[in-house]
């Protein structure tokens, strides 16, 4: 019954809201009226006076049309111009959006013959260059970050930006291997690999090396997927553009 009541207060507070205006333009018109033609008799059997009456009642109507048409023009307009803006937020944030999920199903695809080896490492030959990452951060970097008009979704994209180019400089380092690595390359020297049980050690040290990479390059994946979720829930949770933004 309360929600009745709130919904018939509201349909007479929007449906009467031009009421005040149609009075005082209703004045208006009637004291230009009375101005151009003097106030007129009270109608008697005359048509002088009746054709006097009615010019002025015609002339107020027109009046009082003439302001809601304009009205309702110009209501339209601002209207088209809000769906237009609404249309073009959309369309921004689902390219923006598609580029996402080309670097995802790329780190998909890389990630799928990852493997803690030297075997796992041979398998990248068939998924990995180096251009190809670089091109996907290209893209990424010329998304229009500052046109989604959402600060959750410009972060989460300037994230997941962030991330993707570490996850290409670690595939990178895993694709290259250990053995272009300084650090293991200090600790490989320290190693006489000519003697079974100090070769059995740095085996194990080089194997440890490729665990350390893929859990590196797994890190940022999950940091990926998490920012790509944080993404489009930001987007889709509205792109309805409000009217003082399209009037500004």
């Amino acid at each position: 019954m309360r929600q009745i009541l709130i919904s018939e207060r509201s349909f007479m507070k929007n449906g009467c809201s031009w009421l005040p205006e149609a009075v005082a333009i209703a004045g208006v018109a009637i004291g230009v009226g009375v101005a151009f033609q003097g106030w007129p008799s009270w109608p008697k059997v005359n048509g002088a006076t009746w054709a006097s009456w009615a010019q002025a009642v015609g002339t107020v109507v027109a009046i009082i049309a003439a302001y809601f048409e304009g009205r309702r023009q110009a209501a339209a307009a601002l209207r088209a111009a809000r769906e237009s803006a609404t249309v073009a937020l959309k369309s921004k944030r689902a390219s923006v959006l598609a580029v996402v999920d080309a670097a995802c199903g790329r780190t998909d695809e890389i990630c799928s013959v990852i493997q803690p080896t030297e075997e796992g490492r041979a398998g990248l030959w068939l998924v990995y260059h180096a251009s190809i990452v670089e091109s996907m951060s290209a893209a990424l970097s010329a998304a229009p970050v500052f046109e989604l008009e959402s600060a959750p979704a410009v972060e989460a994209l300037l994230r997941f930006r962030d991330q993707f180019v570490f996850f290409g400089d670690a595939v990178g380092r895993f694709h290259a291997g250990p053995h272009v690595d300084n650090q293991f390359e200090q600790i490989r020297r320290q190693f006489d690999l000519t003697d079974d049980a100090q070769r059995q050690r740095f085996q194990e040290s080089q194997d440890l090396w490729y665990h350390i990479a893929v859990s590196n390059i797994e890190t940022h994946v999950k940091a990926m997927r998490r920012y790509r979720a944080t993404l489009a829930n930001s987007l889709n949770g509205g792109a309805e553009v409000e009217a003082g933004a399209v009037a500004a």
